[in-house]
């Protein structure tokens, strides 16, 4: 589709809109509209259009923790307002429930019998977007400061789960907002919150299995550990500097440390210490694969 510009006085230009669009968004004389600009590229949107809501019927197949939590993240972070929501068994809305305290704005606001309905009673503010990122990352900060106390038997268990929550709801909250803020360069938002979140994730599995076996890790583990917040706190720095030369540090130590250093502890150390070289070098990796997409947001913006 194409249109040429209108000159309006001195230095204005105006264009048609296509008129299936404006009547789509119920649009007549006088209705503001909202701009940005993406590269080259100048999007309109309608301001009625941020605030239409987009509702899905769900029927759960499965009673399992990671599948339910998987169902209703996706449907939070595709941008849904209302979910009416069909599950199995009524013991399923305990675990439904705990789902939603990690997923900014959502509420259950009623449910009968094997049915319930979840609305986001407060529309997330993509303006937030960077500011929300930023305490992820601080907070994934304080998260690894907390494993390391952790790995020395001081850690403060309780608090590392309100930390893990905590962190599901600020990733859960940008990767819902980034298509709204940043349409064209969404799928490296994604691409980065993924990767950076797989490797926290992989951080969490050691300190559940740390709270759960009686271990007391090797120096050498402890300093493989420091390495990884090393790895991070560069990553947090190329991030808040937009210092692509930090990420590029990142890149260079990955191979040293995950098939250099981890392959030889994973060779010299036994039992179940092994487990816990395991996490870190996939963290690490994880890590390493953050950078990729970070580093085509620095480019692109």
């Amino acid at each position: 589709m194409e249109r040429k510009l209108i000159r309006q006085g001195l230095n204005g230009y105006t264009v048609y809109l296509p008129a299936k669009w404006i009547k789509e968004h119920d649009l007549t004389k006088g209705s503001i509209v909202a701009l940005s600009l993406e590269d080259e590229a100048v999007i309109i949107r309608s301001k009625e259009q941020k605030a239409k809501k987009k509702e899905i019927v769900i029927q759960l197949t499965s009673s399992v923790n990671a599948t339910i939590r998987a169902v209703l993240s996706s449907a939070y972070r595709f941008g849904y307002s209302t979910l009416r929501l069909h599950y199995l068994k009524k013991d399923d809305l305990a675990t439904i429930s705990t789902i939603v305290e990690r997923l900014m704005g959502y509420e259950i606001i009623s449910n009968s019998d094997f049915s319930c309905v979840i609305e986001n009673v407060t529309e997330p503010d993509a303006s937030k977007h960077h500011d929300i990122f930023l305490k992820l990352l601080y907070s994934l900060s304080d998260f690894m400061h907390q494993i390391r106390q952790q790995l020395i038997q001081s850690g403060n268990q309780e608090y590392i789960l309100e930390l893990e929550k905590r962190i599901q709801r600020y990733d859960n909250f940008c990767r819902r907002v980034a298509p709204i803020e940043h349409p064209s360069l969404a799928p490296l938002y994604w691409s980065f919150y993924a990767e950076l979140m797989h490797g926290q994730r992989e951080i969490y599995r050691l300190s559940t299995f740390l709270s759960k076996e009686s271990l007391t890790p090797k120096k050498e583990i402890l300093h493989y550990y420091d390495e990884l917040v090393s790895l991070f706190e560069k990553l947090k720095q190329g991030f808040l500097k937009k210092d692509i030369a930090s990420l590029e540090e990142i890149q260079k130590e990955e191979k040293n440390l995950i098939y250099e250093k981890g392959y030889f502890l994973l060779e010299t150390v036994k039992g179940k210490q092994t487990i816990l070289i395991f996490r870190i070098a996939s963290a690490i990796r994880k890590l390493y694969l953050s950078v990729s997409p970070l580093i085509g947001l620095f480019l692109l913006k």
